[in-house]
């Protein structure tokens, strides 16, 4: 799709608008876009993706540096403070390192559902059913976290199903 201001280049950016109940989409090329001031896809929040996710937690990297001893990573000597300071762990280690710190901002953008991974399609029955049943018994705990009974018991007797046929 070329874009619809110069018409010459591929459109990159695309902009959905809703302006009194009627939808309008404009397609963009980079250069169009940025002529035109779309260039911060963020600008309520006042900055990247990276502020987005890690702004949160500067004010809880304050109450990390009062402590005399600052925790760093041994992998790349990222503090807490860093990682707010910057909205970006310095490396894959820092997220082990500063988890509980890390988690609570991570949440509030992705909710609480934890990643149970994919199956690679030429696995094996078994471990596809373990996967289905650890994911049955999140859905499990959620609903019973949300007091949703009759769900858990449906999810309940799914589990007892796959243990079942496991078994069977």
């Amino acid at each position: 799709m070329l874009c619809r201001n110069c018409s010459k280049k591929e459109a990159t950016t695309h902009i959905r608008s809703i302006i009194a109940g009627e939808t309008a989409e404009t397609h963009l090329c980079a250069e169009c876009a940025a002529a035109l001031g779309y260039t911060n896809v963020f600008p309520f929040f006042g900055g990247s993706v990276g502020d987005l996710v890690f702004g949160t937690l500067r004010n809880a990297s304050a109450v990390s540096t009062l402590s005399s001893k600052v925790l760093r990573c041994e992998h790349c000597g990222c503090s807490f403070e860093d990682i707010a300071n910057s909205g970006s762990p310095g490396c894959p280690d820092c997220y082990r390192v500063f988890y509980d710190k890390l988690l609570p901002g991570i949440q509030r953008i992705h909710g609480k559902a934890p990643y149970v991974g994919k199956v690679a399609g030429g696995a094996g029955e078994d471990v596809k059913l373990a996967h289905r049943k650890a994911l049955l018994k999140d859905l499990l705990n959620r609903a019973i976290d949300d007091q949703n009974f009759e769900r858990a018991a449906q999810l309940r007797d799914e589990i007892r199903e796959l243990e079942a046929r496991k078994n069977g």
